[in-house]
């Protein structure tokens, strides 16, 4: 059996995405939040729906505030039903773009 995602885990996802992000695009061709949202809204940590309730999970218990910030992003978008799964994944996929903005941030405050 595969051990559950921990959040260390998640940052680190975050802190590689944010490295790459500068191979994969060119960023005076394209905007760092549109870039950062088409790798979160593909990522296995947002299109796995057991992942992306893992990733709510560990956020929620590892940095409330990053998780507080998903849950009102997904208040925000949901429909007046919204089904558990959307709600997992609308979290999942803004936790994963506020660390990778994050991460992003610090990797250019290191390399200065």
């Amino acid at each position: 059996m595969e051990d559950t995602i921990q959040y260390r885990h998640i940052v680190s996802e975050a802190r590689d995405i944010a490295k790459n992000i500068s191979t994969d695009y060119d960023l005076s061709q394209v905007e760092l939040h549109d870039a950062i949202h088409e790798i979160c809204d593909g990522h296995r940590f947002v299109i796995y729906t057991s992942i992306a309730f893992e990733v709510v999970a560990a956020t929620r218990g590892s940095d409330f505030g990053a998780y507080q910030v998903a849950e009102d992003f997904a208040q925000d978008i949901m429909s007046e039903r919204p089904s558990i799964d959307d709600i997992m994944t609308a979290m999942a996929f803004e936790i994963m773009s506020t660390l990778v903005h994050e991460e992003f941030n610090n990797l250019k405050g290191e390399a200065v």
